[in-house]
């Protein structure tokens, strides 16, 4: 008897929620994720700068290689026990930023010590040596930005410190902008 005053009052529900309920929970959801970014750039103020012209920096591969313009992590190594602990760090951030072309890693390292020869690690012109002192902590790991300020100091031995080391890594790292949209198709087998 009531079906069709139903079925209306269905689609009449039915089109108050796309019309109005999607786009308000969407706005929300925006907000939230925008509120999240700008909170963790308010927590990654820079603390200072670097000026890397005045160091002899050299690419472990490739000459033309620079950290201008790249968002770089710094291993102050001082020993070769603390060699050993910072490149098995090194060589997970590596595998979760490595393919990223604005990311590089710079190693301190005395005179007398040079990297592990690791195969495991592709050796690529995304990392830097030089044994020239700057004056950063050797017990930290030091984030600064594509435009040489200093982002943050994260303890090696400190698990929320090294979460909070990845975070702003990718926070500070600039998003690869696309111009236009793609269709990626799965392949059918």
């Amino acid at each position: 008897m009531n079906t069709p005053i139903k079925k209306y009052n269905r689609s009449v529900l039915l089109m108050m929620i796309l019309l109005f309920g999607l786009p308000i929970g969407s706005y929300y959801y925006l907000q939230k994720g925008y509120q999240f970014r700008k909170n963790a750039l308010i927590e990654t103020q820079p603390e200072g700068s670097v000026a890397w012209d005045q160091y002899n920096i050299t690419p472990l591969e490739g000459p033309y290689a620079s950290l201008r313009q790249h968002v770089c992590i710094v291993f102050s190594i001082k020993d070769p026990d603390d060699l050993n602990n910072k490149w098995q760090l090194f060589k997970k951030l590596h595998a979760q930023f490595g393919d990223n072309r604005l990311m590089k890693f710079l190693f301190v390292l005395p005179k007398k010590l040079d990297l592990p020869d690791d195969k495991t690690v592709k050796m690529t012109n995304d990392i830097f040596v030089t044994d020239a002192f700057i004056p950063l902590s050797s017990d930290s790991l030091i984030l600064i930005d594509s435009n040489h300020a200093i982002r943050g100091h994260y303890a090696v031995k400190d698990a929320v410190d090294l979460q909070k080391l990845v975070r702003h890594t990718a926070i500070v790292l600039p998003l690869k902008k696309h111009t236009e949209v793609e269709l990626i198709r799965k392949k059918s087998n």
